[in-house]
C-alpha cells in the first residue's frame, strides 16, 4: 500500500498507541522478551537504526544503554510522540534512509506492511555493515493465543486471519501480511544470515485480551522465557523476533 496510507492509519492510532499497547501489562511484557535479546547483539557505543520507532519507546531504552540512535517512521504523529520523549526521531521510512549502521531494528510488526519481503534486501544490506545485525519482530503466522480466543467466540474469521498470506487490519484500514520466518529468511539469506529465531508471547497473550490479570500476564512472561524457545511452541506465537547477521 502507498506509504501515506500507512502512515495516516498510523497518525490515527499514534494517540492510544502507548496506552494500548506500550502501557498494557501484556505488551510490556512482549517488549521486555525483545529487549533481553537485543542486549546480546547491541553494545554501548554502536548505531542503530530504529526502524518504524513508532512511540520510540525501543529507542529510548537503547539510547538510555548508551547505544546511538537514528530513529525513524512513516507516521508523523508517532515521530511526534517519539520526539516528545527526547528521541531524535524523524518522518521517513526504510526508502530514504541513510548511513552505515551496526544495527537495525525493526519491532513490533512494522515491517507486516510490507507485501515482499525480497524488497527489502537491497535497502537493509545497504544501511548495515559487514558483520552487522538485523532484530526483525514480525507476526507470526499462527499465533494460538488469537485462534483460541476467537475461537472461543466462534469467529472463526478472526481464529484464522493470519493463516493466510495477508488480512486486512479492522482498526488500521491497512493491509498485513504474514511472511513465514523461512519466507523472510530466504528472501534476505545472499546478504543476511539467519543466526535464530524466537518466540515473543505464547502464554503471554496479545494486548487485545483484556482482563486478565497483570501478576497473571507477568507470571505467563516468566514461563515464556523457556516455552516460547521450544521448536514447535515457537512458530505458534504472537510475535516471531528474527535476529540477522550481515554476511
Amino acid at each position: 500500500m502507498p506509504v501515506s496510507v500507512i502512515s495516516g492509519a498510523f497518525d490515527c492510532a499514534a494517540a492510544t498507541y502507548d496506552q494500548q499497547w506500550s502501557q498494557s501489562a501484556a505488551g510490556r511484557v512482549q517488549r521486555e522478551a525483545v529487549w533481553r535479546e537485543l542486549t546480546k547483539i547491541f553494545r554501548p557505543g554502536d548505531h542503530v537504526l530504529d526502524l518504524g520507532c513508532g512511540t520510540g519507546e525501543d529507542a529510548e531504552w537503547l539510547a538510555n544503554r548508551g547505544i546511538h540512535v537514528t530513529a525513524v517512521d512513516p507516521s508523523a504523529e508517532m515521530v511526534r510522540r517519539a520526539q516528545a520523549k527526547g528521541i531524535a526521531a524523524t518522518v521517513g521510512d526504510i526508502s530514504v534512509a541513510t548511513g552505515s549502521f551496526d544495527g537495525v531494528l525493526s519491532n513490533f510488526a512494522a515491517l507486516n506492511c510490507v507485501a515482499d519481503p525480497g524488497s527489502l534486501l537491497e535497502p537493509l544490506s545497504a544501511l548495515v555493515r559487514r558483520g552487522g545485525h538485523l532484530a526483525l519482530c514480525m507476526f507470526g503466522k499462527v499465533c494460538a493465543w488469537e485462534t483460541f480466543w476467537y475461537g472461543l467466540q466462534f469467529d472463526w474469521q478472526r481464529a484464522t486471519r493470519r493463516w493466510g498470506a495477508k488480512t486486512r487490519s479492522e482498526s488500521l484500514g491497512i493491509d498485513v501480511y504474514y511472511p513465514s520466518v523461512a519466507e523472510v529468511s530466504a528472501a534476505l539469506e545472499s546478504n543476511f544470515v539467519l543466526l535464530r529465531s524466537l518466540g515473543i508471547g505464547f502464554l503471554t497473550p496479545p494486548s487485545y485480551v483484556r482482563g486478565l490479570p497483570g501478576v497473571a500476564v507477568h507470571a505467563m512472561g516468566v514461563l515464556d522465557r523457556g516455552l516460547a524457545l521450544v521448536p514447535g511452541l515457537r512458530s505458534l506465537c504472537d510475535h516471531q523476533l528474527l535476529v540477522f547477521r550481515r554476511r
